[in-house]
């Protein structure tokens, strides 16, 4: 089932377009290019150069300007010359130009009953894991037009399953992490309250050459009590993992920067990410001394 509302409010709290989904089995192939042009379709990568271009020309013949539409074309507010900081302090927009520029708030609910997150290497052919959700939520908040606001996420789900899928490495330990419920019946209901895992993460538009802030993107996973974590520790696997999705994530930046014509930040500026982990019900973690024996095992 899905639904799907596109709104014109002047109310700038709530929101301009939402779509609302309920699947029961999702399999869903990250293709990291793919996924990244999408976001980047729907407008989520900041403005493109020559739409900023058309949007001045307009605001340039109605004659003050918007701060908004010249923190998309230098990226920050630092960056914006004083003779247009100066010019926005002077005059105030006309009113029809301001219902122009309003905000426009997008928010995605998607409920899935199962869904599977294949991690794959498409030049390659080949795939580094599966991740499996069961009564997995989905909720995201993301403002089209404002990029000094942040993306908001939020995954809510009651297990969590990640298979180790690499040629040759994985035949030991295919299953590397299981978050389970210690109450069996939780399966069958799909209610928020019997989700124990909720993934948090705020990501950051902008760049943040000063560090001003304390982080470019921040992901919070708590494990509620009732629910138990087992994980299985290779460095090998630990590392691919984390380098896929943080890859993934400075892809878009990238795209971002050449839509907003921003170019390469100083100093190769990485992006720099924030995780808090907090395993209320406990966690059993496997530490093998050699992944190619089972005789070699630490057990935490």
């Amino acid at each position: 089932m899905l639904k799907f509302f596109a709104l014109n409010i002047k109310n700038s709290n709530n929101r301009n377009c939402i779509v609302d989904a309920e699947f029961n089995n999702v399999d869903f192939a990250i293709n990291r290019r793919s996924i990244t042009l999408l976001f980047d379709f729907f407008g989520a990568l900041g403005v493109k150069k020559e739409v900023i271009e058309s949007n001045l020309d307009e605001l340039l013949l109605s004659g003050p300007f918007d701060e908004k539409d010249l923190k998309l074309l230098y990226g920050t507010t630092e960056k914006i010359p004083n003779i247009f900081k100066n010019d926005t302090a002077k005059f105030e927009m006309p009113q029809k130009l301001k219902k122009k520029k309003e905000d426009f708030l997008f928010h995605l609910k998607l409920a899935i009953s199962a869904a599977r997150i294949y991690m794959t290497y498409p030049k390659n052919q080949t795939q580094l894991g599966t991740i499996l959700l069961n009564s997995t939520a989905l909720d995201l908040k993301l403002n089209l037009k404002d990029v000094e606001q942040p993306m908001l996420l939020k995954i809510l789900a009651s297990e969590l399953f990640i298979h180790d899928e690499t040629p040759f490495y994985s035949r030991f330990y295919s299953e590397r992490l299981a978050l389970k419920s210690t109450n069996d019946g939780i399966k069958k209901n799909v209610h928020d309250e019997n989700r124990k895992l909720q993934i948090d993460i705020v990501k950051y538009r902008t760049d943040d050459p000063d560090l001003k802030r304390t982080c470019d993107m921040k992901v919070k996973m708590t494990i509620q009590e009732g629910c138990r974590l087992y994980y299985i520790h290779t460095h090998r696997f630990f590392c691919s993992i984390m380098d896929f999705w943080m890859h993934f994530a400075e892809l878009q930046d990238q795209v971002r920067r050449t839509n907003e014509n921003i170019g390469i930040p100083e100093e190769q500026q990485k992006m720099r990410t924030l995780l808090q982990i907090d395993m209320l019900g406990g966690a059993s973690l496997v530490l093998p001394l050699n992944q190619f024996r089972f005789s070699n095992l630490g057990i935490a």
